[in-house]
């Protein structure tokens, strides 16, 4: 079983007291870690790019990946503030495996805390709903890249 970032004990003793570690805030800002995850290589690029001039070159580490399994595996592996994920992931002919939705619905089951933004080129309100009802924080209409 991978390491979890989110710091969440999952199972407790019988009589077992829950202490919290004591927060305290770093004198110098960290670096913002962004995980964008989207099957379409143009739209991870065109995020990176913006939210580098938006936030500062040294204020962000972006990482890109093109599949939900593999942005799951990026949780699992290290600490991520930001994840934006893509609803549909079969632009390349894929039919199998996760989507935007199971993959926040995997976030939730094994507890991994991350702020979440979801994207859909879809514009469809209901799967926009299921991902804020499925724990993500808002959501993103792609727009349509002519090319």
């Amino acid at each position: 079983m991978s390491v979890r970032w989110s710091g969440l004990k999952t199972s407790f003793s019988p009589g077992e007291i829950l202490v919290l570690p004591r927060l305290e805030t770093s004198a110098t800002p960290d670096v913002l870690r962004i995980l964008i995850a989207d099957d379409d290589p143009m739209i991870p690029e065109m995020l990176g790019e913006r939210l580098r001039i938006s936030l500062g070159e040294e204020k962000v580490a972006i990482q890109m990946v093109n599949s939900a399994e593999d942005a799951l595996q990026v949780l699992f592996d290290q600490p991520i503030d930001l994840l934006l994920t893509d609803y549909d992931f079969s632009q390349g002919g894929r039919t199998q495996g996760m989507n935007g939705l199971a993959l926040l619905r995997s976030i939730e089951e094994h507890r991994i805390v991350v702020t979440t933004i979801f994207m859909t080129g879809f514009g469809d309100e209901e799967v926009a709903k299921n991902a804020i009802l499925q724990g993500a924080a808002d959501y993103l209409t792609k727009p349509m890249l002519k090319g």
